[in-house]
Protein backbone atom coordinates (compact mmCIF):
# COMPACT_ATOMS: atom_id res chain seq x y z
CA UNK A 1 0.00 0.00 0.00
CA UNK A 2 1.41 3.26 -1.19
CA UNK A 3 1.41 6.85 0.15
CA UNK A 4 3.78 10.18 0.33
CA UNK A 5 5.12 8.95 3.72
CA UNK A 6 7.29 12.22 5.09
CA UNK A 7 9.16 8.83 6.74
CA UNK A 8 12.79 7.16 5.87
CA UNK A 9 15.08 8.26 8.99
CA UNK A 10 17.59 5.79 10.44
CA UNK A 11 15.32 4.93 13.51
CA UNK A 12 11.36 3.44 13.34
CA UNK A 13 8.91 6.06 14.86
CA UNK A 14 8.49 5.07 18.97
CA UNK A 15 4.93 4.96 19.10
CA UNK A 16 4.97 2.27 15.73
CA UNK A 17 7.93 0.09 17.33
CA UNK A 18 5.98 -0.26 20.36
CA UNK A 19 2.49 -1.31 18.60
CA UNK A 20 4.42 -4.17 17.04
CA UNK A 21 6.66 -5.13 19.23
CA UNK A 22 4.91 -8.42 20.95
CA UNK A 23 3.69 -9.92 17.29
CA UNK A 24 6.64 -8.43 15.46
CA UNK A 25 9.66 -9.09 18.09
CA UNK A 26 12.84 -9.25 15.23
CA UNK A 27 13.91 -5.85 13.90
CA UNK A 28 15.89 -5.42 10.71
CA UNK A 29 17.01 -1.76 9.36
CA UNK A 30 17.06 -1.88 5.63
CA UNK A 31 18.95 1.00 3.47
CA UNK A 32 18.16 2.33 -0.23
CA UNK A 33 20.68 4.41 -1.98
CA UNK A 34 19.34 6.19 -4.78
CA UNK A 35 22.38 7.54 -7.01
CA UNK A 36 21.10 11.02 -8.55
CA UNK A 37 22.48 12.85 -11.76
CA UNK A 38 26.40 12.30 -12.43
CA UNK A 39 26.30 9.97 -10.19
CA UNK A 40 25.72 11.43 -6.89
CA UNK A 41 24.98 8.86 -4.28
CA UNK A 42 21.73 10.58 -2.41
CA UNK A 43 21.48 10.41 1.25
CA UNK A 44 19.75 6.81 2.01
CA UNK A 45 16.55 6.18 2.62
CA UNK A 46 15.74 3.55 5.55
CA UNK A 47 13.44 1.13 5.84
CA UNK A 48 12.04 -0.23 8.72
CA UNK A 49 10.91 -4.07 9.08
CA UNK A 50 9.12 -6.07 11.73
CA UNK A 51 9.41 -9.84 11.96
CA UNK A 52 7.48 -12.12 13.59
CA UNK A 53 9.12 -14.88 15.84
CA UNK A 54 8.92 -17.53 13.69
CA UNK A 55 9.90 -15.84 10.72
CA UNK A 56 6.46 -16.03 8.41
CA UNK A 57 6.01 -12.59 9.12
CA UNK A 58 6.89 -9.29 8.30
CA UNK A 59 6.09 -5.68 8.53
CA UNK A 60 7.65 -2.91 6.66
CA UNK A 61 7.20 0.44 6.58
CA UNK A 62 8.90 2.67 3.94
CA UNK A 63 9.30 5.90 3.40
CA UNK A 64 6.62 5.66 0.52
CA UNK A 65 4.59 2.22 1.63
CA UNK A 66 3.52 0.03 4.22
CA UNK A 67 3.85 -3.57 3.06
CA UNK A 68 2.47 -6.94 5.08
CA UNK A 69 4.28 -9.94 3.91
CA UNK A 70 3.48 -13.48 4.72
CA UNK A 71 5.97 -16.45 3.47
CA UNK A 72 2.43 -18.56 3.62
CA UNK A 73 -0.84 -18.34 5.72
CA UNK A 74 -3.82 -20.63 6.42
CA UNK A 75 -6.84 -18.31 6.07
CA UNK A 76 -7.24 -14.69 4.72
CA UNK A 77 -8.94 -14.02 8.05
CA UNK A 78 -5.03 -14.58 9.83
CA UNK A 79 -3.85 -12.13 7.08
CA UNK A 80 -6.98 -9.68 7.12
CA UNK A 81 -6.31 -9.64 10.97
CA UNK A 82 -2.57 -9.05 10.87
CA UNK A 83 -3.00 -5.85 8.36
CA UNK A 84 -5.64 -4.78 10.53
CA UNK A 85 -3.15 -4.69 13.47
CA UNK A 86 -0.27 -3.45 10.86
CA UNK A 87 -2.52 -0.27 9.58
CA UNK A 88 -3.45 0.93 13.37
CA UNK A 89 -0.17 1.17 14.34
CA UNK A 90 0.94 3.38 10.73
CA UNK A 91 -1.94 5.53 10.08
CA UNK A 92 -1.20 7.83 13.31
CA UNK A 93 2.16 7.71 12.21
CA UNK A 94 1.96 8.73 8.22
CA UNK A 95 -0.88 11.06 8.97
CA UNK A 96 -2.70 10.55 5.59
CA UNK A 97 -6.36 10.38 4.35
CA UNK A 98 -5.67 8.16 1.49
CA UNK A 99 -3.15 5.63 -0.26
CA UNK A 100 -2.41 6.31 -3.39
CA UNK A 101 -2.51 2.61 -4.40
CA UNK A 102 -3.40 -0.34 -2.04
CA UNK A 103 -2.45 -4.36 -3.59
CA UNK A 104 -2.75 -7.49 -2.57
CA UNK A 105 -0.16 -10.05 -4.58
CA UNK A 106 -0.41 -14.21 -4.18
CA UNK A 107 2.37 -16.17 -5.40
CA UNK A 108 1.49 -20.04 -5.73
CA UNK A 109 3.53 -22.72 -6.68
CA UNK A 110 1.74 -25.91 -7.84
CA UNK A 111 3.54 -28.93 -7.56
CA UNK A 112 2.83 -30.54 -10.84
CA UNK A 113 3.40 -33.91 -12.38
CA UNK A 114 4.65 -34.01 -16.21
CA UNK A 115 2.20 -35.54 -18.44
CA UNK A 116 -0.75 -34.42 -15.52
CA UNK A 117 -0.10 -31.02 -16.24
CA UNK A 118 -3.33 -29.85 -17.00
CA UNK A 119 -4.80 -31.75 -14.17
CA UNK A 120 -3.24 -28.90 -11.65
CA UNK A 121 -3.73 -26.18 -14.05
CA UNK A 122 -6.49 -24.96 -16.41
CA UNK A 123 -6.04 -26.49 -19.75
CA UNK A 124 -6.74 -23.18 -20.99
CA UNK A 125 -3.04 -21.97 -19.72
CA UNK A 126 -1.11 -25.38 -20.42
CA UNK A 127 -2.85 -26.52 -24.21
CA UNK A 128 0.85 -26.65 -25.40
CA UNK A 129 2.33 -28.42 -22.87
CA UNK A 130 -0.52 -30.85 -22.15
CA UNK A 131 -0.77 -31.76 -25.98
CA UNK A 132 3.36 -32.02 -26.06
CA UNK A 133 3.26 -30.16 -29.13
CA UNK A 134 7.00 -29.04 -27.79
CA UNK A 135 9.97 -31.30 -26.74
CA UNK A 136 12.48 -29.94 -24.21
CA UNK A 137 11.02 -26.82 -23.91
CA UNK A 138 13.13 -24.46 -21.37
CA UNK A 139 10.84 -21.70 -20.59
CA UNK A 140 7.14 -21.35 -20.43
CA UNK A 141 4.36 -18.79 -19.70
CA UNK A 142 1.74 -15.57 -20.24
CA UNK A 143 0.81 -12.72 -18.44
CA UNK A 144 -3.10 -11.59 -18.40
CA UNK A 145 -3.97 -7.90 -17.35
CA UNK A 146 -7.86 -6.70 -16.46
CA UNK A 147 -7.71 -2.58 -15.51
CA UNK A 148 -10.64 -0.94 -13.73
CA UNK A 149 -11.36 2.98 -13.72
CA UNK A 150 -10.34 2.00 -9.96
CA UNK A 151 -7.69 -0.53 -10.31
CA UNK A 152 -7.27 -4.49 -11.64
CA UNK A 153 -5.94 -7.55 -11.62
CA UNK A 154 -2.56 -9.29 -13.18
CA UNK A 155 -2.25 -12.69 -14.20
CA UNK A 156 1.53 -14.38 -14.55
CA UNK A 157 1.90 -18.01 -15.01
CA UNK A 158 4.62 -20.09 -16.00
CA UNK A 159 7.09 -23.03 -15.85
CA UNK A 160 9.20 -23.20 -12.68
CA UNK A 161 12.09 -24.93 -12.72
CA UNK A 162 13.71 -26.15 -9.32
CA UNK A 163 16.82 -24.40 -8.95
CA UNK A 164 19.68 -26.18 -9.25
CA UNK A 165 18.67 -28.65 -12.29
CA UNK A 166 18.91 -28.09 -16.06
CA UNK A 167 15.63 -27.54 -17.45
CA UNK A 168 16.13 -29.59 -20.45
CA UNK A 169 17.56 -32.63 -21.47
CA UNK A 170 17.31 -36.68 -20.50
CA UNK A 171 17.80 -35.72 -16.84
CA UNK A 172 15.46 -32.31 -16.87
CA UNK A 173 12.89 -32.11 -13.87
CA UNK A 174 9.71 -32.06 -14.06
CA UNK A 175 8.79 -28.28 -13.22
CA UNK A 176 6.35 -26.60 -10.79
CA UNK A 177 3.67 -24.15 -11.90
CA UNK A 178 3.78 -20.59 -11.14
CA UNK A 179 0.62 -18.45 -10.61
CA UNK A 180 1.16 -15.12 -9.68
CA UNK A 181 -1.61 -13.01 -9.20
CA UNK A 182 -1.92 -8.72 -8.36
CA UNK A 183 -4.96 -7.23 -7.36
CA UNK A 184 -4.76 -3.45 -6.66
CA UNK A 185 -6.92 -0.41 -6.19
CA UNK A 186 -6.24 3.30 -6.59
CA UNK A 187 -6.81 6.43 -4.18
CA UNK A 188 -8.53 4.63 -1.29
CA UNK A 189 -9.31 6.33 2.08
CA UNK A 190 -7.71 5.09 5.14
CA UNK A 191 -10.88 4.41 6.65
CA UNK A 192 -11.90 2.02 3.89
CA UNK A 193 -8.41 0.05 2.97
CA UNK A 194 -9.57 -3.33 4.69
CA UNK A 195 -12.85 -3.61 3.04
CA UNK A 196 -11.37 -2.83 -0.36
CA UNK A 197 -8.09 -5.13 0.44
CA UNK A 198 -11.57 -7.81 0.89
CA UNK A 199 -12.78 -6.86 -2.01
CA UNK A 200 -9.29 -7.55 -3.62
CA UNK A 201 -9.37 -10.63 -2.27
CA UNK A 202 -12.49 -11.96 -3.50
CA UNK A 203 -11.46 -11.08 -7.22
CA UNK A 204 -7.91 -12.34 -6.33
CA UNK A 205 -9.22 -15.83 -5.40
CA UNK A 206 -12.03 -15.89 -8.49
CA UNK A 207 -9.29 -15.54 -11.02
CA UNK A 208 -7.18 -18.51 -8.68
CA UNK A 209 -9.74 -20.74 -8.39
CA UNK A 210 -10.12 -20.15 -12.79
CA UNK A 211 -5.85 -20.87 -13.11
CA UNK A 212 -5.55 -23.97 -11.06
CA UNK A 213 -7.38 -27.10 -12.44
CA UNK A 214 -9.13 -29.93 -10.77
CA UNK A 215 -6.34 -31.81 -9.17
CA UNK A 216 -5.23 -28.74 -7.29
CA UNK A 217 -9.19 -28.03 -6.21
CA UNK A 218 -9.21 -31.41 -4.71
CA UNK A 219 -5.80 -31.18 -2.62
CA UNK A 220 -6.46 -27.81 -1.51
CA UNK A 221 -10.57 -28.79 -0.48
CA UNK A 222 -8.14 -31.71 1.51
CA UNK A 223 -5.69 -30.23 2.96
Amino acid sequence: MAARLPLGGAKPPSAYAHALRKAYPIYNQLSEVTVGPGSYAQAPNFSHQFKSANGQWSVTLKNNALVLEAARYSTYADLRARLEVALAAALPVIDTDFFMRIGLRCINVLKTSGTQMAEWVNPDLVAPLSKLLFVGMADYGGRLQVIAPDGGLLLQHGLSHKPGREATGATADVPDYLIDIDGFRSEVAATDVVVAVDRIHEQVFQLFDWAIGPSAREYLASS
